[in-house]
């Protein structure tokens, strides 16, 4: 093997000091990309009750006359659940305002109006978040338009 020459070093020193950059910079930039919270959306109402429906009669054999009797059981767990999380994140929104007015207590006013810019912006950065955390009714939330939950369908899709 040849000895390296200064000339020679410097290039193999540059290519590994560039080859690092483009890695770092590559890495930087993967980690810094805005991912969404959630990859998959909640399923549309009729869906759920459908693949749940579906998923039990497979799993359990159910007869027909016992999934006329278990489905109504599951669009009421369905339209539950989904009044239970609506009411959580009411009152999540609600205790976040009072928290809110709590700080702003404290604050003067040239403080009160800059917290006031930073919660807008992170309400601008979150669109169809509430104020503070959590998920608003944004579009397509339980199959309604912005900010109307959609109502639970009254029967089963037919089958394709």
């Amino acid at each position: 093997m040849m000895p390296l020459n200064r000339k020679t070093a410097l290039l193999y020193l540059a290519a590994v000091f560039l080859l690092g950059a483009i890695a770092g910079g590559a890495i930087g930039y993967s980690q810094a990309s805005p991912r969404p919270k959630f990859s998959n959306p909640p399923p549309k109402p009729e869906d759920y009750v459908r693949g749940k429906c579906e998923r039990l009669t497979k799993q359990l054999d159910l007869r027909p006359e016992q999934l006329a009797k278990i489905e109504p059981i599951i669009r009421e767990r369905m339209e539950k659940m989904r009044t239970l999380s609506e009411e959580s994140h009411r009152r999540v929104i609600d205790f976040l305002k009072e928290s809110d007015n709590r700080i702003s207590d404290f604050l003067d006013p040239e403080q009160k109006a800059k917290y006031a810019e930073i919660q807008a912006q992170k309400l601008s950065r979150n669109p169809g978040w509430g104020p503070g955390f959590g998920p608003g009714p944004g579009p397509g939330r339980h199959g309604g338009p912005q900010g109307q939950p959609g109502k639970p369908p009254q029967g089963l899709p037919p089958k394709p």
